[in-house]
């Protein structure tokens, strides 16, 4: 996971609490990132709402269309084994 400062500020949580939100925890950026996607209460149940949710991370649709292709190969993957 990768946040520039500015987002970082807006969604940065404690979640291993240590009493430091940081980026370079894994724990931490998990749920800051948990917490961006679900942001303006986006529903990633939806494939409306699951590409919202990718495009307000990175705002390209070459972007969204890349983690779709990867998460669909790696969940059919994941089914085959």
């Amino acid at each position: 996971m990768q946040f520039i400062p500015s987002t970082w500020k807006l969604y940065a949580v404690d979640a291993n609490g240590d009493g430091k939100a940081d980026p370079f925890n894994i724990n931490d950026a998990s749920l800051a990132s948990a917490r961006l996607l679900c942001s303006d209460n986006r529903d990633l149940k939806t494939g409306v709402g699951w590409g919202a949710a990718v495009y307000s991370y990175n705002h390209l649709n070459s972007y969204v269309e890349n983690v779709y292709k990867y998460a669909d190969q790696y969940a059919r993957e994941s089914l085959a084994s």
